[in-house]
């Protein structure tokens, strides 16, 4: 009997870890997701403002050659 529980603790205790495991991974792949949304925002308003800087400057090229 000594030895069951013996054994069933020593499932628990690994049962435990690979809980703590787990959640650590779940930990930095939501950090991780919400790293690479911010860059994404990032990179939206970047290329929104080369698309509004190329818009201005094709006015400007219109206004001169007019």
């Amino acid at each position: 009997a000594q030895a069951e529980i013996q054994k069933i603790t020593g499932q628990v205790t690994t049962a435990q870890l690979e809980v703590a495991g787990l959640t650590n991974i779940k930990t930095q792949t939501e950090y991780l997701t919400n790293t690479i949304d911010t860059a994404i925002t990032a990179l939206q308003n970047i290329s929104n403002q080369w698309y509004t800087m190329g818009s201005k400057y094709n006015s400007l090229l219109q206004n001169v050659d007019s």
